[in-house]
């Protein structure tokens, strides 16, 4: 029987012969649902070009044996069931191979977890099947993938259901969005409404929720499929996290995971989504987390529940560095600047030097927290700050995933010592753990709730007789915990209107 295309698939296909007609090799990397076809289509694409040309080498990489298994099972009964005048002729057939006599095309396979899988290999056609879920990327991304030519008839279709916001998948499928992207992949995302089998017929009492008619509004769901993601719901328990991975409405739907971070998925998605005015009567808090050549320089503002400004930089030198925040201070009117101390001595020294030293401090991530007996030191304090800031609503953050990718990969706070202070995991081990990529936005935003500042704006307005400062008692438990503090930071009584917000 002919393979007769789904939507998902006919999505795929024509994705790939759109690039292929641009004379473009093949670099495809497609994020899923659960049970869409991808897998068969590849593979009857690929065998498909197997057995009509010369000199075609597949190899299929899939996370673990059985899905190897699964994937070159699936190869070897489309090809038994081809009508006769198209089946060439086997020179060898056994567990981890297929070849094809006259044609010299052939398949090989391996599975994900050998350090030198591949790499001896020069395939024309990679099909990468669930590529989240690989270990010893870094060996796959330097070996087999290395040995497939940059040249038009190439493809690499890396394709997988979502598994966080870590690894080579996602940074892979992160770097192909849009029509241009950054990298040589392309990304694909494919929403689970395309499947006409998602779907149930609706009880006639059934209530879509408001955000379900967001969704009917938006995409063009029916009610029939809005109630059959609903049971869907049900049978992963209530986990809505855990249904949008497998079955995702949109591409951030499926990075967003619970998981044991620091920061909720609920959190950061609402952060993003929302679009509030800022508190003039806050400070303008600057972090900039400078780096060396190894990460990214970050420089964050925020006023408030909102962050203002946030830019990225690659490596950059202390001078320049200064000349940047100069400029920002001078043109947002900053009320203070907390730099990362592991770069941002020098930077600092030629804030001084140009007149900025009273708007600038240096913080050192392992220094005593001016909480003591809650934190281990600064850096816990600042997440922990962060945390109830998110934790609290009203957050205001860019709609960047750029921007909110690192606040997945923060993990939650250990307890350490006899008093049970908490503790993150040193910035090296958050490193480790996301293939190399340092938490430097994370760390940017974090270093605004370093220390209590003081608002310039709220203080003239004190002066002025506009407000009463003293007798305003903020709704926040991280701002009225602040405000006390700066009270008697130093052993001495300080006006209120010192304060993080």
């Amino acid at each position: 029987m002919p393979l007769i295309f789904n939507k998902a698939q006919m999505r795929i296909h024509n994705t790939i012969e759109e690039i292929r007609s641009k004379n473009e090799p093949v670099r495809l990397v497609i994020c899923k649902g659960r049970q869409q076809g991808c897998s068969t289509y590849v593979t009857a694409r690929f065998l498909h070009r197997a057995i009509l040309n010369q000199g075609v080498s597949v190899f299929i990489l899939a996370h673990i044996s059985d899905s190897t298994n699964y994937l070159f099972e699936m190869v070897k009964r489309m090809f038994n069931n081809l009508p006769d005048p198209l089946k060439p002729a086997i020179e060898r057939s056994n567990r981890k191979e297929l070849k094809f006599g006259k044609l010299d095309s052939e398949y090989a396979l391996g599975t994900a977890g050998s350090e030198d899988i591949g790499r001896s290999m020069n395939p024309t056609l990679l099909h990468m099947s669930e590529a989240a879920f690989y270990t010893h990327t870094d060996e796959i991304s330097t070996g087999l993938m290395q040995g497939v030519a940059l040249a038009p008839g190439t493809e690499i279709i890396m394709e997988s259901t979502a598994n966080g916001r870590t690894g080579m998948f996602y940074n892979t499928a992160m770097r192909g969005i849009g029509e241009i992207g950054y990298g040589r992949f392309k990304t694909l995302f494919l929403p689970w409404y395309l499947q006409d089998e998602y779907s149930l017929p609706a009880p006639f009492d059934f209530k879509p929720t408001p955000e379900e008619e967001e969704w009917m509004e938006r995409y063009g769901l029916h009610i029939n499929q809005v109630y059959w993601y609903r049971t869907k719901l049900e049978e992963f328990n209530g986990d809505v996290w855990k249904l949008k991975q497998e079955y995702p409405l949109t591409l951030q739907d499926a990075f967003v995971s619970s998981g044991e971070n620091l920061f909720k998925g609920e959190w950061i998605e609402e952060a993003r989504k929302r679009n509030i005015n800022p508190d003039t009567l806050a400070p303008k808090i600057m972090g900039v987390d400078g780096a060396d050549s190894r990460d990214k320089t970050v420089i964050v503002i925020r006023q408030g529940r909102k962050v203002l400004y946030w830019k990225q930089y690659d490596e950059m030198k202390p001078m320049r560095l200064a000349g940047i925040v100069a400029q920002l201070i001078d043109r947002e009117g900053i009320d203070m600047v907390f730099l990362d101390v592991a770069y941002g001595y020098g930077a600092r020294d030629r804030l001084k030097e140009l007149g900025y030293g009273s708007v600038t401090q240096t913080v050192h991530f392992g220094e005593k927290s001016i909480e003591p007996g809650i934190y281990k030191n600064i850096r816990a304090q600042m997440y922990g700050y962060m945390k109830e800031w998110f934790e609290e609503g009203g957050v205001d953050i860019p709609d960047d995933e750029a921007f909110v990718r690192d606040f997945y990969v923060i993990p939650d706070f250990k307890q350490t010592g006899g008093r049970g202070l908490l503790q993150l995991p040193s910035k090296e081990e958050i490193k480790d753990e996301n293939d190399g990529r340092s938490p430097d936005v994370a760390d940017a935003l974090a270093l605004t709730f370093a220390r209590p500042v003081r608002s310039n704006a709220r203080r003239i307005n004190v002066l002025r007789g506009g407000i009463d400062v003293e007798g305003r008692r903020s709704p926040f438990k991280t701002v009225r915990r602040m405000q006390n503090l700066s009270r008697t930071i130093g052993g001495e009584k300080r006006s209120s209107e010192l304060y993080v917000r």
